[in-house]
């Protein structure tokens, strides 16, 4: 994990494991946060994907709440054995995860 960490980045390992396997499509399903890794790899590299099932996706309507989620605040109590994994990293991990949007629902006056 870096502080440069991204769904990109994750898209991009996706693709270099599918390369490596040889395979051209696949299909994809994803809980919670596996939704956003199917949007991205669907927004970059929709002609892999052959089908994809969201289940639960995580989101947020409005701007990122000041501070961690409970779900990742519970992720970083597991990490207590990898102590290059600083808060200022994982504050960075976080912005590159969940500040921006990935999916962009219409409103009720689109």
């Amino acid at each position: 994990m870096t502080a440069q960490d991204n769904w990109d980045s994750y898209t991009a390992d996706h693709i270099a494991v599918l390369d490596h396997l040889r395979i051209d499509r696949c299909h994809l399903y994803g809980q919670c946060i596996g939704g956003s890794f199917i949007i991205n790899m669907l927004k970059h590299h929709p002609e892999r994907v052959a089908g994809a099932v969201l289940a639960q996706p995580i989101g947020r309507v409005g701007a990122l709440a000041p501070g961690w989620n409970a779900n990742f605040r519970g992720w970083t109590e597991t990490l207590g054995d990898r102590p290059e994994v600083t808060e200022q990293l994982l504050n960075a991990f976080y912005r590159n995860l969940y500040a921006r949007a990935l999916c962009i629902a219409p409103t009720a006056s689109s």
